[in-house]
């Protein structure tokens, strides 16, 4: 039968016999999205006059783990909210930035500057009087992935998943994939 199939030939001998051998692998390509969020925040100084100055103490957090029930209600209600409650519109697929004072304030009104700096512990340092900006970045974007033997893959991070196929999310190491396990 194997003959027929894959063009090999069968020959035989006393001492061997050759055979052609036939694989069939069932492959899958789920549509999924891979969700990401990083987070840079900057530290200035309110100083004299309410003059700011940039302190060379700008950190970039170490991507935080995002959930799979944060991921998929992310992507259902186009929003993300963040540690301090506040929620913004996001777009899905997409990679969405959003820039947040978390402490402080700084305001312009009729042509001055006014400056309120807060006392904050930043990378270790007590530090007074100072603005904190934060940069986060939401990544929801397509990601391609192969499914073989009930163990996903993905295409462009070529990361393979310690997760099963059928659950339909992993949390990897920076960034949680999210697919639809019926497709």
């Amino acid at each position: 039968m194997a003959e027929g199939i894959c063009g090999g030939q069968k020959k035989t001998s006393e001492e061997a016999q050759m055979a052609t051998v036939c694989q069939h692998i069932l492959e899958t390509r789920p549509s999924a999205l891979k969700c990401r969020l990083v987070e840079t925040k900057h530290v200035r100084f309110c100083g004299f006059a309410s003059y700011t100055q940039t302190l060379p103490v700008g950190f970039m957090a170490e991507p935080p783990r995002v959930m799979v029930d944060n991921s998929l209600k992310w992507i259902g209600e186009k929003r993300i909210v963040t540690k301090d409650r506040k929620s913004y519109h996001m777009e899905v697929p997409r990679e969405t930035h959003l820039f947040i004072q978390v402490a402080a304030s700084e305001t312009f009104a009729v042509g001055e500057m006014t400056c309120v700096g807060e006392n904050q512990h930043v990378a270790g340092h007590f530090l007074t009087s100072v603005i904190i900006d934060a940069q986060i970045s939401v990544e929801n974007v397509r990601e391609h992935y192969v499914e073989l033997h009930g163990v996903i893959e993905t295409g462009t991070d070529r990361v393979k998943m310690g997760c099963e196929a059928s659950l339909g999310a992993c949390v990897g190491a920076d960034s949680t994939y999210v697919w639809d396990p019926a497709k």
